[in-house]
């Protein structure tokens, strides 16, 4: 027993001093003998896992002065003689400048990033105390973008909604530097940008209304440069006048020649031969001319002609198949006496044969012509029944070409009503706009609406907020003094609640 106990023992003294001799070598042979002893030494002045052999069992056990000097881990204490305590960020006066920030609008989107900084106090070396050090750090679970909610606030993780709408990129980093601090006790620098801003609507006088994208120092100026301000001293708006004023003159003879028109079509309508009255007709004078309206008179009589032949032909066709059924009626009263003359003949005749009176050839000579007149009679009710439906059908379709006729005619007439009032529709736009670019820039009146306000009245030099709605309209001019000098009205009409005096243009 004692021997196998010594065996082991030996064995255990071997690996020992073959594991020895592989740390000891590489030492050795870079530093020498004493450079390891000097190794050694320091291990364990330092107090390090230097292990004390037992001598009961023989094996290495870790010194406890070394493990009461090591740190714990997961403890999370920081030595405060090491650490320097966060200080609260000031916001000082960068939120009173609210005037010349450009300031943060609902529906904005905010791009914040988070930087948080550690300070780490002068500690004492070998050497005497060293220089404070600071570790700075992204927090990248904080930083993004983050959008201005309708209330005016945005919602931070770990931080909760901070009301930012109202406030410049200063005084926005400031207020939320202040509330990471309140909310985690955390010393952090925050940087504010724009990502993206709600866009500037115009309406109103502009050639293109819509939103356009804000940018910095945007005034009312820029902005109505973009959507293209009605002004009639520049080019494009003379040109737009000139074409206008043909277009105009091409409708104002379109609805002239519309009008002669109707005037024509309510005379056929009417039966008349002249042309009926129209409010359209100065203007059918002045633009077609007195010879225009003759020759439409014309044609207005020619096509009354023509209807009249046509009528004329229906009213022929019926007389005269009114006149052949008469015929024909008569024939057939004829034809039926003649039946009745046989009938009476055919019995007289078969009476005497049964008296010996009369041979039989007598008898079937009567008898034949019984039959023909049966015949003819039967040819001429033929006859009659259908010239009295050619003279129906002869009375329907004149019936029907007169309605046909005056069903056309009404449609017309609502056609030619409908594109009149087209044409004034499209007048009456081409005048506004006409009267839109003849206005000069500034008879126009520019008004400001922003979220939450009431609509103001801005200047060109003006500044332009993200989310503005910027309106554009003629200057309302001011009444005349001598009402003689207004235009004298040119027709009454009704109007409710009794005014009959009231008149338009």
């Amino acid at each position: 027993m004692s021997s196998d106990k010594s065996g082991f023992l030996v064995s255990a003294a071997i690996v020992a001093v073959g594991i020895g001799g592989l740390w000891a070598f590489p030492t050795l042979q870079e530093d020498g003998l004493q450079g390891a002893l000097a190794r050694l030494s320091a291990l364990a002045g330092r107090g390090g896992a230097v292990t004390v052999p037992d001598g009961s069992a023989g094996v290495p056990r870790p010194d406890p002065a070394s493990i009461a000097e090591s740190p714990v881990p997961g403890h999370g204490a920081a030595d405060p003689s090491i650490l320097v305590a966060a200080r609260a960020p000031e916001i000082g006066s960068l939120c009173d400048r609210r005037a010349s920030d450009d300031l943060a609008v609902v529906g904005d989107r905010v791009q914040l990033r988070f930087f948080e900084r550690s300070a780490m106090a002068a500690a004492t070396g070998p050497a005497g105390p060293l220089p404070a050090s600071e570790i700075v750090f992204e927090r990248l679970d904080l930083s993004g973008l983050y959008d201005i909610d309708a209330a005016g606030a945005a919602s931070l993780p770990a931080i909760g909604h901070v009301e930012l709408a109202g406030r410049g990129l200063a005084c926005i980093e400031a207020i939320i530097a202040r509330a990471a601090y309140d909310r985690m006790g955390a010393q952090t620098s925050v940087t504010a940008a724009f990502a993206a801003r709600p866009p500037v609507l115009v309406r109103g006088a502009v050639r293109a209304p819509g939103s356009y994208g804000h940018s910095p120092g945007l005034t009312v100026e820029r902005v109505l440069a973009q959507a293209g301000l009605l002004d009639g001293r520049d080019p494009a708006s003379q040109a737009r006048l000139i074409a206008l004023e043909a277009r105009r003159t091409e409708l104002e003879r379109t609805r002239a020649a519309l009008a002669l028109e109707r005037m024509r079509v309510a005379a056929m309508l009417a039966g008349q031969r002249t042309l009926r009255d129209d409010p359209l007709r100065p203007e059918v004078l002045r633009l077609l001319g007195a010879d225009r309206l003759a020759a439409e008179e014309r044609v207005l009589v020619q096509m009354l002609d023509a209807e009249d032949r046509r009528a004329d032909t229906a009213r022929e066709a019926i007389a005269d198949l009114s006149e052949r059924i008469d015929i024909a009626g008569r024939q057939q009263s004829l034809a039926r006496q003649q039946v009745v003359q046989y009938n009476a003949r055919l019995a007289q005749q078969s009476q005497r044969l049964r008296n010996l009176q009369v041979r039989d050839l007598r008898l079937e000579e009567t008898t034949m012509r019984a039959v023909d007149s049966e015949r003819i009679l039967l040819e001429k009710q033929d006859l009659l029944l259908r010239l009295q439906a050619e003279r129906r059908q002869a009375q329907l379709d004149a019936a029907l070409s007169a309605g046909a006729r005056e069903r056309d005619l009404t449609l017309e007439l609502r056609r030619i009503d409908a594109a009149i009032a087209s044409a004034a529709t499209e007048l009456q736009a081409i005048a506004a706009e006409e009267r839109l670019l003849g206005q000069d820039a500034a008879a126009l009146e520019v008004t400001i609406a922003r979220a939450g306000g009431s609509p103001v009245a801005a200047e060109t030099s003006a500044p332009v907020r993200p989310g503005d709605l910027v309106t554009v309209t003629l200057a309302t001019p001011p009444a005349p003094d001598d009402l003689s000098a207004l235009p004298k009205p040119s027709s009454p009409i009704a109007l409710p609640h009794d005014n009959q005096s009231a008149w338009i243009r």
